[in-house]
């Protein structure tokens, strides 16, 4: 048991450097960014990882570096999670808000937990001209697996949106003493002439974890 930790623990630390090492490789390319500040992000929380929990997405964004964020499931296959996200453009101050409703069909699996259908809208509103603003809803297909209290979370979705943009993602998430959560992952965003590619870093505290029987 002792040695099955000490495998998935390396597995993880091997993971972060992959991660780190794939963001540090998207920063150095030659992608095309598009007006970043009105994306849909997603960053989800398994059923099995915390019930409720609240915490700050973390950015490396001339845009905004942070962001307020809630997740709660209401039963073991039904979620709901907001955001809420200060946007500076050009010295304007923007509040950029994202209400994400989900269902998931869970399986019988050690590795696979579940299929999650996800409905996101999200509002960019500039705080003194109500005519100014960018609403986008994102409907997407997130895969749970797990190995042990490492979660691999793979998404693809469409932005329905004046730019009709696909959407993928990547997440690992690992559990710490079942209170904290850290998440690194990418958002990916692809339309007919342009490419973006967004990596973030998310730290939860588990107010409410499941109860095991």
């Amino acid at each position: 048991m002792i040695l099955l930790k000490i495998v998935i623990e390396d597995l993880f630390k091997k993971i972060l450097i992959l991660v780190i090492s794939l963001n540090s490789a998207v920063f150095g390319s030659d992608i095309i960014l598009m007006n970043e500040h009105e994306y849909v992000p997603v960053n989800f929380i398994p059923y099995n990882a915390s019930k409720t929990s609240i915490g700050i997405n973390l950015y490396e964004s001339s845009y905004s570096q942070y962001e307020f964020t809630g997740h709660n499931w209401f039963t073991n296959n039904l979620y709901f999670s907001g955001s809420f996200r200060p946007i500076s453009i050009e010295n304007d101050m923007y509040v950029k808000y994202n209400l994400n409703f989900g269902y998931a069909r869970n399986f019988k699996s050690n590795f696979f937990e579940n299929l999650v259908f996800n409905f996101k809208y999200q509002r960019l509103r500039y705080k003194n001209n109500i005519n100014d603003n960018y609403k986008g809803v994102l409907y997407y297909l997130l895969l749970t697996m797990r190995i042990k209290s490492v979660w691999i979370l793979p998404s693809y979705g469409k932005v329905d949106d004046e730019y009709k943009t696909n959407q993928y993602g990547f997440g690992i998430l690992k559990s710490f003493k079942n209170r904290i959560l850290l998440t690194l992952g990418i958002n990916g965003y692809l339309n007919d002439d342009k490419d973006i590619i967004i990596p973030y870093i998310s730290l939860r505290y588990n107010i409410w974890k499941k109860l095991e029987y």
